[in-house]
């Protein structure tokens, strides 16, 4: 039996940075990978992307592509969301959802998720600035809020995607740049990166 568990700010927080409209309908889900050791949630729109990886001893190792309208449907209060949730797989193409006393069933999704790794496998930026959608740093401030951090920061990365790091560092985000116009904003930040899932190469896929 394959059984793991992910605390439900991560769920709500990570969905925000998901597709709500597209036609790369696996966009519009989180990936959760999980080993024994750890569960990790990954959440991407094509143009922002989040990653948070959390402690957590699990059964089995895999991924399930959940769609984002299971998470959307777990309505919560803000004080609830350091509840943890239980996933099961309870056959070969059903898991269950179980948190606060409530369970849903649902199928994954059948679809490829992109290949973050390839995205996040660098260890600085390079400090040269660049414009970023004003309304993808107010969503990774929503993210950073629902997770309980603090501090979000920017780390500029030219043509390249921009780096988004907070007070958590389970938490690691990407940006892609915009051409300078409405709707997009320049900021200065501090270039320098450092963050511990990177370093440590842990932003594999779990096999």
């Amino acid at each position: 039996m394959k059984q793991f568990s992910i605390k439900l700010s991560t769920l709500k927080g990570l969905v925000i940075l998901s597709a709500k409209k597209d036609i790369r309908y696996y966009l519009q889900s989180i990936q959760l990978e999980f080993n024994s050791k750890f569960t990790r949630c990954i959440a991407t729109n094509g143009h922002v992307l989040g990653i948070n990886q959390e402690n957590q001893e699990n059964e089995g190792a895999g991924s399930v592509l959940v769609p984002r309208e299971i998470i959307d449907n777990i309505k919560v209060s803000k004080k609830d969301l350091d509840h943890i949730v239980l996933f099961t797989q309870i056959s070969e193409t059903k898991w269950s959802i179980k948190y606060m006393g409530n369970e849903v069933i649902f199928s994954p999704l059948d679809g490829k998720f992109p290949d973050y790794s390839r995205v996040v496998n660098q260890v600085k930026t390079s400090g040269e600035p660049a414009f970023y959608n004003f309304d993808y740093l107010i969503d990774f401030s929503k993210v950073v809020n629902t997770i309980g951090a603090t501090s979000l920061n920017l780390h500029y990365n030219g043509n390249s995607g921009g780096l988004i790091t907070c007070s958590n560092p389970d938490f690691i985000g990407v940006i892609m740049p915009t051409r300078q116009g409405l709707g997009s904003i320049g900021l200065l930040v501090d270039s320098q990166l450092y963050n511990p899932l990177i370093e440590a190469n842990q932003c594999e896929k779990v096999s």
